[in-house]
């Protein structure tokens, strides 16, 4: 299950991808700038390559101009060709910029979407093995585990199995490797050599080869990490959700599916609005921040320093119903995991200062019970 915090996470590495797409976007744009102005070879009149050159500059100037605050400056005084070129590299470089960041935030509500599948897709492996191991090896000790026979009989999760297809079917050689490991396992042959299991055993055996077996099987990380590029970090998350399901779930009855989050609509909205108001103030967040660093460059922090600044400078101003203190809290807690200590002490007093700044002023308004006097 993911928290608000993994999803500011989730949110931040998928911002510092747009900011990779956006660096290379600007390439794109300049090559078509020098594409512009290149010498017809075809053309029988001559080519005057010097001018072409230096439209070839001046417009490339133009370009970084506009770069350097979004804004369009006067191109009456410039040549014909030059606005004419800037504006058609313009023009790819903002379609371009909008497909990516379209592209990013469906890859990202998709990868945690995702999240839910994975894990009723262990959930399912449970169930291959436990078959296979019957039909293949003719050892039913796992088919008959009461926890396998109510999976195996739940009508949800067969209904999701067939409906997304949630096997490793087309996989066989993980599923071997699996069962070829289990078979020389202690623990397993402890299971299968006991007359009887009391119902908390036969759960203990489930967790065991879940954790133990299924989880740690190379193969089967491979094969996640190849349909997960998030992987090394969603695991764990999947990894909590299906440990959840069987150790709370009843050996007869309703089976407690773990859900994405709490409230995954919530907190899909919350995804969508931080993502997209991140980028839409960047260079407002920035602007905030450059003043505070001091004898700092803003480029001399990490990229993730300053995007974690950013998203949180916007989200103390966009989000009303935040707290600003939680959202202070948030980004710092953040930055353990992804700044130095020298940094994490930078964004700390730089976010400090800024807060009460924008509380000051006014710029930050909170509404709701308790939000008025955030001070």
């Amino acid at each position: 299950m993911i928290n608000r915090r993994i999803i500011r996470g989730k949110v931040m590495q998928q911002l510092y991808a747009f900011s990779i797409c956006k660096e290379a976007n600007i390439l794109l744009a300049k090559d078509e700038i020098t594409a512009f102005f290149k010498p017809n070879l075809n053309s029988v009149e001559p080519q005057d390559t010097q001018n072409l050159e230096g439209l070839s500059k001046l417009t490339l100037l133009h370009l970084d101009e506009y770069l350097k605050s979004f804004e369009k400056n006067n191109t009456e005084n410039l040549p014909k060709e030059v606005y004419i070129c800037f504006d058609k590299a313009l023009e790819l470089l903002q379609n371009a910029n909008k497909a990516d960041k379209n592209h990013i935030l469906k890859s990202l509500l998709q990868e945690c979407e995702n999240i839910q599948n994975h894990y009723l897709l262990l959930l399912a492996i449970l169930i291959e093995v436990a078959n296979i191991l019957h039909d293949i090896k003719k050892i039913s000790n796992i088919k008959n585990n009461i926890f396998i026979v109510a999976l195996q009989n739940n009508s949800y999760l067969q209904q999701e199995i067939v409906k997304k297809n949630l096997t490793l079917v087309d996989s066989p050689f993980i599923t071997t490797d699996i069962i070829n490991k289990l078979l020389l396992d202690d623990v397993y042959k402890h299971y299968t050599l006991a007359q009887s299991n009391s119902i908390e055993m036969e759960r203990e055996f489930i967790l065991y080869l879940l954790r133990n077996i299924i989880l740690k099987n190379e193969q089967l990380n491979e094969f996640f990490s190849e349909i997960d590029y998030n992987w090394d970090d969603n695991r764990a998350y999947i990894k909590d959700m299906a440990c959840d399901t069987l150790k709370n779930m009843p050996p007869t009855g309703d089976i407690p599916f773990s859900s994405i989050s709490k409230n995954w609509q919530d907190d899909k909205e919350f995804l969508v609005l931080l993502y997209n108001k991140c980028i839409e103030n960047d260079t407002l967040a920035e602007n905030y921040i450059k003043p505070k660093l001091h004898n700092w460059d803003i480029e001399r922090l990490t990229s993730t320093d300053a995007l974690m600044m950013k998203m949180c400078i916007v989200e103390m101003i966009e989000f009303s119903g935040i707290p600003t203190k939680v959202s202070l809290n948030e980004y710092i807690d953040l930055s353990k995991k992804y700044s130095s200590l020298k940094s994490k002490s930078i964004i700390n007093g730089v976010l400090e200062t800024i807060s009460k700044e924008l509380i000051s002023n006014g710029t930050i308004k909170k509404s709701g019970r308790g939000l008025i006097d955030n001070k």
